[in-house]
């Protein structure tokens, strides 16, 4: 019994505390005003319920000349960006061996001569990436090309690896 009554008494401070609800109408119906009497209108324009880029009226048509002609001077630089662009350089990624990567310049050197040694007939290249100077020997398409002369070089250099790398040609 108790909970009952606390239930009716709980049930009657919530809708007691809620809002009432206002209609926005009389009751009468929807609500419509005419507005159209406040609508722009133009003279001498086709209503065709569309935006039209072009201008209707032909007795603008011809009115406006360029000040200044930029077109040849245009041409001249597309075409100059044109040969530039053919003309640089093109590259694709590959894979070298890297037999040294640390911060000491001296010993870079020292591991590119050697590495040079070992094979001859690759280029080894001594690089700087802030904070490291890096040596690379040789430019494989391939990893399983690398594969075999980083088998060689491992056996100077144990902390040599393969990496991948960006080749211009």
């Amino acid at each position: 019994m108790k909970y009952l009554l606390f239930a009716l008494i709980g049930f009657l401070i919530i809708n007691g505390c809620s809002p009432a609800l206002q209609s926005s109408s009389s009751g009468k119906g929807s609500y419509y005003e005419d507005l159209s009497k406040y609508r722009l209108v133009y003279e001498n324009e086709p209503d065709t319920g569309r935006f039209e880029t072009q201008p209707t009226d032909t007795a603008l048509a011809g009115r406006y000349e360029p000040v200044l002609d930029i077109t040849e001077t245009l041409n001249a630089k597309l075409e100059s960006t044109a040969v530039n662009a053919q003309n640089k350089r093109r590259s694709l990624f590959g894979y070298a061996v890297q037999v040294y990567s640390g911060g000491i310049h001296e010993t870079a050197n020292y591991s590119r001569g050697k590495a040079m040694s070992i094979e001859p007939d690759m280029k080894a290249v001594l690089s700087y990436e802030t904070p490291n100077y890096k040596v690379r020997l040789g430019e494989f398409y391939s990893h399983f090309e690398a594969h075999s002369t980083y088998l060689k070089i491992k056996k100077h250099f144990p902390n040599a690896i393969i990496v991948r790398r960006k080749f211009s040609y």
